[in-house]
Protein backbone atom coordinates (compact mmCIF):
# COMPACT_ATOMS: atom_id res chain seq x y z
CA UNK A 1 0.00 0.00 0.00
CA UNK A 2 1.42 3.60 -0.63
CA UNK A 3 1.31 6.49 1.42
CA UNK A 4 -1.22 8.30 -0.58
CA UNK A 5 -3.97 4.99 -0.12
CA UNK A 6 -3.42 4.99 3.73
CA UNK A 7 -3.92 9.20 3.99
CA UNK A 8 -6.94 8.64 2.14
CA UNK A 9 -8.48 6.32 4.33
CA UNK A 10 -7.63 8.12 7.14
CA UNK A 11 -9.42 11.20 6.00
CA UNK A 12 -12.14 9.59 5.60
CA UNK A 13 -12.49 7.69 9.01
CA UNK A 14 -14.11 9.58 11.53
CA UNK A 15 -13.10 7.45 14.35
CA UNK A 16 -9.28 8.27 13.10
CA UNK A 17 -9.37 11.52 15.22
CA UNK A 18 -11.22 13.91 13.33
CA UNK A 19 -11.36 17.20 15.40
CA UNK A 20 -14.66 19.32 15.25
CA UNK A 21 -14.56 23.12 16.31
CA UNK A 22 -17.11 25.66 17.50
CA UNK A 23 -16.58 29.01 15.83
CA UNK A 24 -16.92 30.97 18.78
CA UNK A 25 -16.96 34.73 17.38
CA UNK A 26 -19.57 33.39 15.18
CA UNK A 27 -21.75 32.21 17.44
CA UNK A 28 -21.78 35.00 19.67
CA UNK A 29 -22.13 37.75 16.70
CA UNK A 30 -25.07 35.87 15.88
CA UNK A 31 -26.86 35.97 19.06
CA UNK A 32 -26.00 39.38 19.17
CA UNK A 33 -27.42 40.13 15.69
CA UNK A 34 -30.48 37.97 16.80
CA UNK A 35 -30.93 40.51 20.30
CA UNK A 36 -30.78 43.69 18.28
CA UNK A 37 -32.97 42.38 15.48
CA UNK A 38 -35.57 40.73 17.34
CA UNK A 39 -36.82 43.42 19.28
CA UNK A 40 -36.34 46.06 16.46
CA UNK A 41 -39.13 44.05 13.96
CA UNK A 42 -41.25 43.58 17.01
CA UNK A 43 -41.32 47.41 17.12
CA UNK A 44 -41.25 48.37 13.67
CA UNK A 45 -44.67 45.50 13.30
CA UNK A 46 -46.39 46.89 15.79
CA UNK A 47 -45.71 50.46 14.31
CA UNK A 48 -47.34 49.36 11.07
CA UNK A 49 -50.07 48.34 12.58
CA UNK A 50 -50.95 51.13 14.13
CA UNK A 51 -50.44 52.87 10.81
CA UNK A 52 -52.74 50.63 8.67
CA UNK A 53 -55.62 50.36 11.52
CA UNK A 54 -55.87 54.10 11.69
CA UNK A 55 -55.55 54.18 8.12
CA UNK A 56 -58.80 51.49 7.84
CA UNK A 57 -60.69 53.05 9.79
CA UNK A 58 -60.10 56.83 7.61
CA UNK A 59 -60.67 55.00 4.75
CA UNK A 60 -64.01 53.71 6.19
CA UNK A 61 -64.97 57.11 6.78
CA UNK A 62 -64.48 58.41 3.60
CA UNK A 63 -66.46 55.83 2.12
CA UNK A 64 -69.37 55.94 4.44
CA UNK A 65 -69.55 59.52 3.36
CA UNK A 66 -69.66 58.18 -0.31
CA UNK A 67 -72.09 56.41 0.35
CA UNK A 68 -70.24 53.21 -0.71
CA UNK A 69 -71.47 51.13 2.41
CA UNK A 70 -70.60 47.89 0.87
CA UNK A 71 -66.37 48.85 0.75
CA UNK A 72 -66.53 50.65 3.98
CA UNK A 73 -68.19 47.78 5.50
CA UNK A 74 -65.46 45.66 4.38
CA UNK A 75 -63.02 47.91 6.18
CA UNK A 76 -64.34 48.27 9.31
CA UNK A 77 -64.54 44.61 9.27
CA UNK A 78 -60.98 44.00 8.11
CA UNK A 79 -60.64 46.50 10.93
CA UNK A 80 -61.58 44.38 13.75
CA UNK A 81 -59.79 41.51 12.35
CA UNK A 82 -56.62 43.44 13.02
CA UNK A 83 -57.23 45.00 16.45
CA UNK A 84 -60.46 42.77 18.11
CA UNK A 85 -59.66 44.01 21.43
CA UNK A 86 -59.11 47.36 20.84
CA UNK A 87 -60.70 50.25 23.31
CA UNK A 88 -62.92 51.21 20.81
CA UNK A 89 -63.84 48.01 19.29
CA UNK A 90 -67.61 47.63 20.65
CA UNK A 91 -67.91 51.12 18.97
CA UNK A 92 -66.82 49.89 15.94
CA UNK A 93 -68.69 46.42 15.62
CA UNK A 94 -71.43 48.64 16.13
CA UNK A 95 -70.95 51.07 13.00
CA UNK A 96 -70.21 47.49 11.21
CA UNK A 97 -73.10 46.25 11.46
CA UNK A 98 -75.34 49.88 10.73
CA UNK A 99 -73.04 50.31 7.49
CA UNK A 100 -73.22 46.64 7.01
CA UNK A 101 -77.35 47.01 7.19
CA UNK A 102 -76.90 49.85 4.85
CA UNK A 103 -75.36 47.96 1.89
CA UNK A 104 -77.58 44.90 2.45
CA UNK A 105 -80.05 44.15 -0.24
CA UNK A 106 -80.91 40.81 -0.42
CA UNK A 107 -82.56 38.71 1.85
CA UNK A 108 -79.10 36.88 2.10
CA UNK A 109 -77.49 39.84 2.98
CA UNK A 110 -79.75 40.67 5.35
CA UNK A 111 -79.39 37.65 7.12
CA UNK A 112 -75.46 38.73 7.39
CA UNK A 113 -76.93 42.17 8.83
CA UNK A 114 -79.14 40.32 11.27
CA UNK A 115 -75.44 38.46 12.35
CA UNK A 116 -73.66 41.05 13.01
CA UNK A 117 -76.37 43.20 15.01
CA UNK A 118 -76.27 40.22 17.41
CA UNK A 119 -72.66 40.85 17.54
CA UNK A 120 -73.00 44.06 17.99
CA UNK A 121 -75.66 43.56 20.85
CA UNK A 122 -73.85 41.21 22.50
CA UNK A 123 -70.83 44.11 23.15
CA UNK A 124 -73.06 47.12 23.39
CA UNK A 125 -73.76 49.43 26.26
CA UNK A 126 -77.42 49.41 28.21
CA UNK A 127 -78.38 52.55 26.18
CA UNK A 128 -77.62 51.62 22.37
CA UNK A 129 -79.42 47.59 22.95
CA UNK A 130 -82.83 48.88 22.11
CA UNK A 131 -82.05 50.12 19.19
CA UNK A 132 -80.08 47.37 17.81
CA UNK A 133 -82.67 45.19 18.99
CA UNK A 134 -85.05 47.33 17.06
CA UNK A 135 -83.39 46.93 13.86
CA UNK A 136 -83.01 43.47 14.02
CA UNK A 137 -86.60 43.01 14.73
CA UNK A 138 -87.83 45.09 11.76
CA UNK A 139 -84.31 43.22 9.55
CA UNK A 140 -86.10 39.66 10.87
CA UNK A 141 -89.65 40.53 9.67
CA UNK A 142 -88.20 42.09 6.38
CA UNK A 143 -86.82 38.23 5.11
CA UNK A 144 -89.53 36.37 6.96
CA UNK A 145 -87.89 34.94 9.90
CA UNK A 146 -90.29 35.33 12.79
CA UNK A 147 -89.54 32.42 15.06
Amino acid sequence: MSSKSKRRSRAGDLKGGTRRVLNYPLVIGTFCVLAVIGPLSYAWHSYQARNISSSLLGRASVLEAEGEWRKSADYLFRYLRLNPDAPDAVEVRIRLAKTFDQSAESAREKSRAIDQYYRALGLAPAGEKRELRRRICELLLEIGRWA
